[in-house]
């Protein structure tokens, strides 16, 4: 039975972050189906073999190719000491060989088992030599050799009988083949051809072959309630056969349908579901393959530390097997949860390795995610061309795609809406439709041209919507990103200047007071030293929850640089300001911190100046409250100080209170 684990054509430990006793049953079910796998025959290949032993290599290729791999290595050897000149039975081993390969993902490996059978198994007519036929192109990706691939397997079906096994079998190898291809619309025809003519009766693996393909097929035109029910069909089978190599690569692809439906978490459990399956059977490749889907739906469910560990362990794996493109999709992920834990200049370290090839190395339908995260990376460190610019590049590619999957969806959907037709009239009926469609061939052209013109002008409607749309809506996010900083939420430096210069030209037109404090908060590098990064980071982000609880929504409390902070005060008097000022910093000193900072404390310290009749620039007032901060801090910090001109202005309540501090 085919893996097809991987989406082509393309250009370990134990998972950490799952639940111990969960882990360990899943763990325990796993080695369990892999006793119980004798009990049941099932058959790796669509081409059964009246030959027992072969079956039952076939069967064991779906419970555990790499043991499968072994035994036949042993068979061939024993051949070649007896020097026996069964070429037969050394050509069917070298097909299930292939299988199993195919099963593991090893394209190589399986083409060249192939390729050593089909040089002992010549014979066109011969349902050994048409099935190394098919593993053979089956693992072929390149343009060329599919072509040559689908014409091999038209002419092989040439000689056989319609509604043989053999020729059905043929019908699912041309399907798997076109949907390689990415022509969808030519791969369902005959995979619905195939699966049909074996829907009578118990399932067969031919059947279940059908089914592998056309869930791929689904899944690809996003028709996930026919995907999902193909491979219900499939696990239910390997379930009941005992395969486990097969069950991990279906709840792999049934993990893939529920992410493409945003079921995350039901994602999640089927790809631990098929890690744990292939870390019994020891295949690296599927470890590394569900990894890679683990990571991505953690990230989904923001458990990043969890998602990162899976993620470099997948990117290992890939880099070991020499998996260019997969190893740029582990490091997107991880760029993705340096964006989320506020890390851009890393996330953008990444996502320029990812590109430094321009996307020619990596999937191109992963390129418009690669540009959308790029261009967040590069706002939010205030490059903001290089943002726009990429900004514009996702948009373009993730429209070009969008409108490939609408099209090849549109041309699979007419194909399946034929061969449906085609299964349920009969013959008669088609004579009556073509005498038909004689008479009323011109008319019916007239018809056709002037609804594809109307459907035209309504599809180019809707896209130029649908751009403008997505357009207005990221310009949108890059001027959030513009104007908030990524760690607190609170309105950056630039931001809260305007807001500053706004008040200030309003307090000059009514008149009204406006004072700035400017805050530091007090051992910042002590508190990054001791607790590490992360620990300030949460003192940062608690500070600013404070703030917005403490303050009057008037206020505007922005990020001026690391652990500095200036606060707007509009209409708002020193006396009034000062008390509001003492509040935040009381309620600062109630942030936790960790056991490792000992004899640490939140604190800050403050300078406060207000406007008057003489002072009404932002820059000359920041630089006022700047000297009072930096009285505060020469006082022995967690102090708040108010500018010698505004100290002046105060009332007399005020300086008694800054008088005995």
């Amino acid at each position: 039975m085919a893996s097809w684990r991987r989406v082509r054509p393309s250009c370990v430990a134990p998972a950490s972050g799952l639940p111990g006793v969960a882990g360990w049953l899943s763990r325990v079910a796993a080695i369990a189906l892999l006793a119980l796998g004798g009990a049941a025959t099932a058959n790796a290949s669509c081409f059964q073999s009246a030959n027992p032993q072969i079956a039952a290599l076939d069967a064991m290729v779906t419970q555990d190719a790499r043991k499968a791999i072994e035994e036949i290595e042993l068979r061939l050897a024993a051949l070649d000491r007896a020097n026996s000149p069964d070429q037969a039975l050394r050509a069917e081993l070298y097909a299930v060989k292939a299988d199993a390969y195919d099963e593991l993902d090893l394209d190589g490996e399986a083409r060249e088992a192939a390729q050593k059978g089909l040089k002992l198994a010549t014979a066109r007519t011969d349902p050994v030599h048409l099935r190394l036929l098919s593993v053979y192109f089956g693992n072929v990706f390149d343009e060329e050799g599919l072509k040559t691939g689908i014409t091999t397997i038209d002419a092989a079906r040439v000689f056989q009988q319609p509604g043989t096994p053999a020729a059905t079998c043929l019908l699912v190898t041309l399907g798997r083949l076109r949907h390689y291809q990415n022509r969808d619309d030519l791969a369902i025809v005959p995979l619905t051809q195939a699966y049909q003519s074996l829907a009578a009766g118990e399932p067969t693996p031919a059947r279940i072959q059908a089914a592998i393909a056309l869930n791929l097929v689904f899944l690809a035109t996003r028709d996930f309630e026919q995907a999902l029910a193909m491979n219900q069909e499939v696990i239910d089978w390997d379930l009941a056969h005992g395969a486990a190599q097969s069950l991990s690569t279906a709840r792999f692809r049934r993990g893939e349908i529920l992410t493409a439906t945003h079921d995350y978490e039901g994602a999640f459990e089927e790809f631990t579901r098929a890690r744990e399956l292939s870390t019994v059977l020891h295949d690296e490749q599927g470890v590394a393959f569900a990894d890679l889907r683990v990571c991505e739906a953690q990230i989904q469910l923001k458990q990043y530390g969890v998602a990162r560990r899976h993620c470099q362990d997948a990117q290992r794996s890939f880099a070991a097997a020499g998996s260019t493109d997969l190893v740029k999709e582990a490091r997107t992920l991880v760029a993705q949860i340096e964006l989320a834990e506020g890390q851009p200049a890393r996330a953008l370290a990444l996502l320029n390795g990812v590109l430094d090839h321009a996307g020619a190395d990596t999937s191109q339908r992963k390129l418009p995610e690669v540009y959308r995260l790029r261009s967040m990376a590069q706002a939010t460190l205030g490059n903001y061309p290089a943002a726009y610019a990429d900004q514009s590049e996702f948009v373009r590619r993730y429209v070009q795609v969008n409108d490939a999957d609408r099209n090849r969806a549109a041309a699979t959907l007419r194909a399946r809406f034929g061969a449906d037709r085609a299964a349920e009239h009969n013959v008669t009926l088609q004579r009556e439709l073509a005498l038909l469609q004689e008479r009323a061939e011109r008319q019916k052209e007239q018809w056709r041209w002037a609804g594809f013109a109307a459907v035209g002008a309504l599809l180019l409607l809707g896209l130029l919507v649908y751009i403008l749309s997505l357009t207005a809506r990221h310009r949108r996010q890059l001027y959030e990103l513009a104007c908030f900083d990524g760690l607190t939420g609170l309105p950056n430096r630039r931001r809260a200047a305007e807001i500053a210069t706004e008040a200030l030209a309003r307090a000059a037109t009514l008149p009204e007071p406006t004072t700035i404090a400017l805050i530091d908060l007090d051992h910042f590098k002590a508190i990054n030293d001791r607790c590490g990064h992360a620990a300030g980071d949460r003192v940062l982000k608690s500070f600013a929850d404070i703030g917005r609880r403490c303050l009057p929504a008037t206020f505007t409390l922005g990020r001026w640089g690391g652990e500095e902070f200036l606060l707007v005060m509009p209409d708002t008097a020193l006396d009034a300001a000062l008390a509001h000022v003492q509040t935040l910093r009381e309620a600062a000193l109630s942030i936790p911190l960790p056991p490792t900072a000992l004899e640490l404390r939140v604190s800050f310290s403050a300078g406060l100046a207000t406007n008057d009749e003489m002072l009404k620039s932002l820059d000359e007032i920041i630089a006022r409250a700047d000297v009072a901060l930096y009285e505060a801090k020469n006082r022995g910090r967690d102090l708040v100080r108010i500018a010698d001109e505004s100290y002046r202005m105060a009332s007399t309540g005020v300086r008694r209170a800054l008088r005995y501090r």
